[in-house]
């Protein structure tokens, strides 16, 4: 079923687009998760955070072609980030988008063991650490020993077990928007190469 649905509008170019609810008409969308709304829009999905698959059991994802493939984006449940509101975290954490300087973004990679400066200056490194009850994934603060973001392994594996256990990827194209209104930034292409991941473990 997810195969013939998606079969039906790849390899066609569609503005970006994002759903608020199932069978409703689509809303023209800017920003960066536009591949992932599009796709899910065009499946009839609408924007959501739900612990759970988002259609036919599985959970769908695009990636961009030629690109690094994200498994799973669950947001952090221990240190500055899990423990305080998202706001307070974008303003001290975030600095101005390049393309909307009115947004506070916060992006990038960071590696295992690697420091990394961000735009605000803080010298962040991914880390594990294992002298709590769990093991913590951990983005630290190495000026101030800080816990910046920490996910508890229990949040990864609740999260992995109920929502990426069955998931689609779904490789895209991107380009600028060719049409003559304003209200869309990019367009799509989804190429039909998808990976079908069933009882990861």
């Amino acid at each position: 079923l997810l195969k013939n649905e998606l079969a039906a509008f790849g390899g066609k170019w569609h503005p970006s687009i994002t759903l608020s609810q199932p069978n409703s008409p689509p809303i023209p969308f800017k920003g960066n998760q536009g591949a992932g709304y599009t796709l899910e829009a065009l499946l009839n999905v609408p924007r959501n955070s739900i612990k759970a698959p988002d259609k036919h059991g599985f959970e769908i994802k695009a990636f961009k072609k030629g690109n690094k493939v994200s498994l799973m984006t669950p947001t952090a449940d221990l240190g500055i980030e899990g423990e305080g509101t998202f706001r307070d975290f974008m303003q001290t954490f975030g600095w101005r988008g390049q393309k909307h300087p009115d947004r506070l973004v916060f992006n990038g990679y960071y590696r295992y063991k690697k420091p990394k400066k961000t735009k605000r200056e803080h010298n962040l490194v991914l880390d594990i650490i294992e002298s709590t009850d769990e093991p913590v994934v951990a983005l630290i603060d190495c000026d101030t020993n800080q816990l910046v973001s920490g996910w508890s392994f229990n949040k990864l594996l609740a999260g992995w077990k109920t929502k990426h256990s069955s998931a689609c990827y779904v490789e895209y194209e991107k380009r600028s928007y060719s049409g003559k209104k304003k209200d869309h930034d990019a367009e799509y292409l989804y190429t039909g190469r998808t990976l079908i991941c069933e009882g990861t473990s």
